[in-house]
């Protein structure tokens, strides 16, 4: 405020640190805002053309960090702000499909592949998550035409080992099942083959930690379910006792995905329903649709299961007590792997919602043990329907095979107290992926011009903040407005202040209004 009154009667306008930073953050944030918000008079504040200057000359596009003398630049530049704990982090690997365009812009042309003089047709994007911390940066992205599993494993070793030498510790691989992934992890070995573990490739003495998305493969469950093409849409499962972990392979059990459908047909026209929160998109998904994780969860959902439990004997019903259990056993799974905070188990009273550790007496532990016996003794079925395809239970069982040697190695070696399973997962490169849709205008298909675009609005959003504590260069600070208020004792006084009122111009209340409710809104965005 004090800056603001100062500029009232400045001959020469110079902005503060503080300000620059202030403006090119709301800038970035929402260009409409910052346009009115300089229209009304309320503030003095930068002229755009003075934003885009400043922000071009900070380099946080993410297709400088292609070239071999600039790779992995913006995430070095980021590690001189992490404290020691959060240098310990998982990388993430997925896929954006893309439209296939070449944009000009700048006198630059945008949009071809990296291994191709084609239009790009999808990009792979490598993110950092810190397991001890909320820190998660996108590290490199790779537009590509097409992309062979060895081309991919030479980029994933390239990216390790460039972080490595950075100063981040990589301890796990993150991705989804696709084929192409696996074929780049196996190549790890020196006769490929998939393994929870691998040897690191900065240190054959440490490990290298292979996981599969838990909500990828969640929704493969739901998936594979679906696909039944038996009567009642049926899987056939061995018995897995969730009181004391015991499989047993010789007792099979039926679990109906068209008891749910008559569930909800039952209790669909009824004020009270006893299997809560299930809907007809969720039984009957699109292939879109089939990619929504909240649609899973209202299926394998515990209201569900009690409904179902509570059918026992019913005619229609016959399998309603084993496909309770089903349902039971994979949220057992997906409460465990699931955990992004240390509390969420205190705040269920669920002690298979708490963070996992590598005590001998864990529950948690020995579910995921026991897990892994019981889709051995699945695999073993044989059936020609009613089991998991072969490509989700080996995954499912690698991924817990994973996660248990990760804690272990974690709370073990690296001394961690616990670690929180809901890190390990791909969730927040898929919400990176709904902001480039969302900041290009809510676009499903978006440009490689439009992803590198966001990108770098993101980062400049996450980089300003710091930036402003260590003396933005480029941005001077000597005889700046804030120096001359500090430089000399100003004494401003109530006379002072009406005569400063009357010289600025007029803000109507609606306009007030308006202006606190876009300030508002700018410090809870900033605050999430």
């Amino acid at each position: 405020m004090k800056e603001q009154l100062l500029l009232l009667s400045a001959k020469r306008i110079q902005y503060s640190v503080q300000v620059m930073v202030f403006a090119c953050i709301l800038r970035t944030i929402s260009p409409h805002a910052y346009k009115f918000l300089r229209s009304t008079g309320a503030l003095t504040l930068p002229h755009p053309s003075t934003i885009r200057n400043v922000c071009s000359s900070i380099q946080m596009c993410p297709q400088v960090d292609s070239s071999d003398d600039t790779f992995l630049q913006y995430v070095s530049q980021t590690f001189k702000h992490l404290q020691a704990h959060e240098h310990t982090v998982t990388l993430m690997l997925d896929e954006i499909h893309i439209k296939p365009c070449l944009d000009y812009k700048g006198g630059n042309i945008c949009g071809a592949a990296v291994n191709s003089n084609e239009a790009a047709t999808l990009v792979h994007v490598f993110m950092i998550q810190s397991l001890l911390s909320a820190f998660k940066e996108v590290a490199h992205i790779l537009p590509v035409k097409t992309l062979q599993g060895e081309d991919l494993h030479c980029m994933l070793k390239k990216v390790i080992l460039g972080l490595e030498e950075i100063g981040y510790r990589v301890i796990a691989v993150v991705c989804d099942n696709n084929s192409l992934n696996r074929k780049a992890m196996k190549m790890f070995l020196p006769e490929p083959k998939l393994s929870p573990v691998y040897p690191h490739p900065a240190d054959p003495d440490r490990p290298l930690f292979y996981v599969v998305d838990a909500v990828h493969l969640f929704k493969c469950i739901r998936n594979n379910w679906l696909n039944q093409k038996n009567a009642g849409t049926c899987f056939f499962y061995p018995r897995f006792e969730l009181s004391n972990n015991e499989v047993h392979p010789k007792c099979k059990m039926t679990a109906s995905f068209k008891h749910l459908r008559d569930l909800h047909k039952e209790e669909s026209p009824l004020l009270l329903k006893s299997g809560y929160g299930l809907t007809s998109k969720a039984l009957n998904p699109s292939s879109f649709e089939r990619q929504d994780v909240k649609l899973v969860l209202q299926v394998f959902n515990p209201h569900v299961a009690e409904a179902l439990a509570a059918r026992k004997g019913h005619t229609d019903f016959q399998h309603a007590t084993a496909t309770a259990e089903f349902i039971k056993i994979i949220l057992r799974w997906w409460s465990i792997v699931n955990v992004e905070t240390p509390s969420k188990g205190f705040h269920h009273r669920n002690v298979y919602e708490e963070p996992m550790s590598n005590h001998t007496d864990d529950p948690k532990a020995s579910f995921l043990s026991a897990f892994i016996t019981w889709l051995d003794v699945w695999e073993f079925y044989r059936h020609d329907t009613g089991v998991l395809i072969q490509e989700t239970l080996s995954a499912l069982r690698l991924s817990a095979q994973s996660l248990l040697a990760l804690v272990k190695y974690c709370v073990s070696e690296l001394h961690f107290k616990y670690i929180l399973l809901g890190k390990v997962q791909t969730d927040p490169l898929e919400s990176r992926f709904g902001q480039y849709r969302q900041m290009a205008g809510g676009q499903y298909h978006i440009s490689v011009r439009q992803l590198c675009e966001t990108e770098r609005r993101i980062r400049l959003q996450n980089a300003l903040p710091r930036m402003s504590n260590d003396n933005l260069r480029g941005i001077e600070e000597t005889d700046s407005v804030r120096d001359a208020g500090t430089s000399f004792s100003v004494h401003v006084s109530d006379a002072d202040l009406d005569e400063l009122r009357a010289q600025m111009p007029d803000m109507h209340l609606p306009v007030a209004v308006q202006l606190l409710f876009f300030l508002s809104c700018i410090m809870l965005w900033t605050t999430i």
